[in-house]
């Protein structure tokens, strides 16, 4: 019998306590937080991402799924209606796990139901972020996640941004 490495690699994610990967809760990873952790990773990559920052992402925002339920902020990427509707105009190809609709409403309501959806217009939103705003550093980026891209200009770096690249940093022991 073959195991692959993505079973593995999931079997480790499921058995290690999240105190390890830096959250302050001592619990176990879900199944289902598992798999957003490496559909994010798969999705990142295909987006030009370092395969560990849209799962450290989704990790910071909404513990890879398992917290949404933010009124303002949408999905297990927790973004706002103003960077869905920057995918939609300029990376309109990250829609494909939303059923590639284009319209805000619907799209706020399949991410916040649909993990896969979710995951995609985070990684649309950070891929808008590093090719229309020209922020090229992993944390500028991070900080133009958080904050808004016009308000990243005038901050280098932010609690945020350390946050996400100790998740990132933490994430690629545990995955490699």
């Amino acid at each position: 019998m073959k195991i692959s490495i993505d079973t593995i690699l999931a079997v480790v994610l499921i058995a290690t306590p999240m105190a390890s990967i830096g959250a302050d809760e001592y619990r176990v990873l879900t199944e289902t937080q598992t798999k957003n952790l490496f559909l994010a990773s798969q999705i990142g990559v295909k987006d030009g991402h370092n395969k560990f920052t849209i799962p450290a992402i989704i990790y910071q925002e909404s513990k890879a799924g398992a917290d949404k339920n933010h009124p303002t902020f949408i999905g297990a990427g927790q973004v706002t209606a103003g960077a869905i509707k920057e995918v939609i105009k300029e990376e309109p190809a990250s829609l494909v796990y939303c059923n590639t609709s284009t319209d805000v409403s619907k799209l706020k309501k399949l991410a916040q139901s649909n993990d896969a959806c979710g995951i995609a217009i985070a990684s649309g939103y950070l891929k808008v972020i590093r090719t229309k705003y020209k922020f090229h550093s992993p944390e500028q980026q991070l900080v133009a996640y958080q904050m808004g891209p016009i308000a990243a200009k005038r901050v280098a770096s932010s609690k945020y941004s350390k946050s996400v690249l100790a998740h990132k940093r933490k994430l690629q022991q545990i995955m490699e």
